[in-house]
């Protein structure tokens, strides 16, 4: 497990739920993260994902979604977890899903 830490606040490490409010982007250049792992991740109406290409957000939880999209959705997100995944909401939108899961679920 890593910690993660956003660019207006502490670090934090543990289990539970990441849920982006605002924009939410794995920076490129040199020394910058190819992917980002969570666990459960919430996608509100306010949030936007922007990944350059070749980044990933890797979720071994549940994505949730509020009843319509969020503002944005660019990049790639793997659900690789071990176990039973589930994506809700009526605004669940991806530009780009791929699903490694042990389980086939």
């Amino acid at each position: 497990m890593g910690t993660f830490t956003a660019l207006d606040s502490d670090p934090f490490t543990g289990e539970g739920s990441i849920c982006f409010a605002g924009e939410f982007s794995i920076p490129e250049g040199e020394g910058t993260p190819n992917s980002v792992q969570v666990g459960n991740i919430d996608f509100p109406l306010s949030s936007t994902l922007n990944l350059p290409n070749g980044k990933t957000v890797f979720v071994s939880g549940n994505v949730a979604f509020d009843q319509v999209p969020p503002l944005q959705m660019n990049g790639s997100v793997t659900l690789n977890g071990t176990g039973s995944q589930t994506v809700t909401g009526k605004g669940a939108r991806f530009d780009q899903l791929e699903i490694d899961n042990q389980a086939g679920s």
